[in-house]
């Protein structure tokens, strides 16, 4: 006597009936009743049997009409097909994408290059897109990495004041994604980056400590974002701490040497226009004993002007970034070096966190370092 539960006593008849061709392909197949009247047995039962016929893709069922026999070959072909694209997703690698807006020997080469490696340590591909500050750019690589297939994104926005509304797309539809170096005031994705306000008034209050109380902070056109912002806001407050009035007019805000220029990079014409900028605005304005610049470049076009008029040893210079070995030590500046390395996997670190779906927390910052001229180290 067979100790097989009637479901499945079934299900073997009708597969019997099937592989002998007693029911073809596209025939319709008792219902549910009247299987039950047949074999003697409740609807759920016969119910059973038809869905376990349906799971192995025996046959296939439609709603209002009945259950029809699926075409053997066809139905072969799927398992099959089934099981290489197991056996492929198996194999497949876990891919994310990388943009950045671009990427140099004063910053970002250190932080690409741990990217690549903490990557490389988990196993994951990366795919790299650089944007050149352009927008536009940023958002068709967003599309063409999800097209791509990528399980995850890190992105180094764009110096704008627009946000990219693809990125905010991204942020509600919960696909894991990790800003690198610059956040998006009131958008909710976590960041990895330096505590930028904190390193500038340690810029700034060293300026102070060292005699400087006529200050000139220096700015590329597009200074509207939140880093440029934070960096300014500690300016301010320092300058207030040590009772000097800050009246944004007397500093210099549309240096074109590090305004975004897309593809082509530096620009020497605006190079050359800033640095004779700088050279008019101290013979206008004396009494300047020091420059805080937001950024290396604008660092050493400013190191230009002051050595065109002989003043290195009495002007003071400070800044963000730049190379640590420096084959010459004459336009080394005091600097802010940000972590690359550790923002850098740190930030493909969180992105594997999110993409297995573990919460992340909001900013995530990276400790920096300060150099000077005369000694590298703290």
């Amino acid at each position: 006597m067979t100790t097989l539960p009637r479901y499945k006593q079934i299900y073997e008849n009708i597969l019997e009936k099937i592989e002998s061709g007693y029911y073809k392909e596209g025939d319709r197949l008792p219902s549910e009743k009247e299987l039950s009247e047949q074999y003697g047995v409740s609807r759920i039962t016969s119910k059973q049997a038809l869905e376990l016929l349906a799971a192995e893709k025996r046959v296939y069922r439609k709603a209002g009409l009945g259950t029809f026999v699926t075409n053997a070959n066809e139905q072969i072909q799927n398992i099959r097909m089934e099981n290489l694209d197991k056996k492929e997703e198996g194999k497949k690698k876990k891919s994310i994408g990388v943009i950045m807006d671009s990427f140099d020997f004063a910053f970002g080469c250190e932080m690409l290059k741990s990217i690549e490696l903490a990557c490389a340590k988990n196993d994951v591909l990366m795919y790299l897109k650089c944007t050149y500050e352009d927008i536009q750019k940023e958002k068709e690589a967003i599309e063409e990495l999800m097209e791509q297939g990528v399980s995850g994104l890190i992105i180094m926005c764009v110096q704008n004041e627009i946000f990219n509304d693809k990125i905010l797309r991204c942020s509600v539809d919960g696909f894991p994604m990790i800003l690198l170096d610059r956040t998006m005031a009131g958008v909710a994705i976590p960041c990895v980056t330096t505590d930028n306000y904190k390193a500038s008034k340690e810029l700034t209050d060293m300026l102070f400590e060292l005699g400087h109380k006529n200050i000139c902070f220096v700015s590329h056109e597009n200074h509207q974002t939140p880093t440029i912002k934070s960096r300014f806001k500690a300016f301010t407050d320092s300058n207030l701490e040590h009772k000097i009035i800050v009246d944004e007019q007397r500093y210099i805000w549309d240096l074109k040497t590090c305004t975004p220029t897309g593809e082509n990079g530096l620009d020497i014409k605006y190079a050359m226009e800033d640095e004779e900028r700088i050279v008019t605005y101290l013979k206008e304005n004396p009494h300047v004993t020091a420059f805080f610049t937001t950024q290396y470049a604008i660092g050493t076009i400013v190191f230009e002007a002051v050595k065109r008029l002989k003043r290195l040893d009495e002007i003071q210079i400070v800044t963000f970034d730049g190379p640590l070995d420096s084959v010459s030590r004459e336009t080394s500046f005091i600097r802010v070096i940000q972590g690359e390395n550790r923002m850098g996997s740190k930030a493909v670190e969180l992105l594997m966190q999110k993409m297995k779906g573990e919460e992340v927390e909001g900013t995530i910052l990276i400790p920096y370092s300060i150099v000077s001229p005369d000694k590298d180290k703290k």
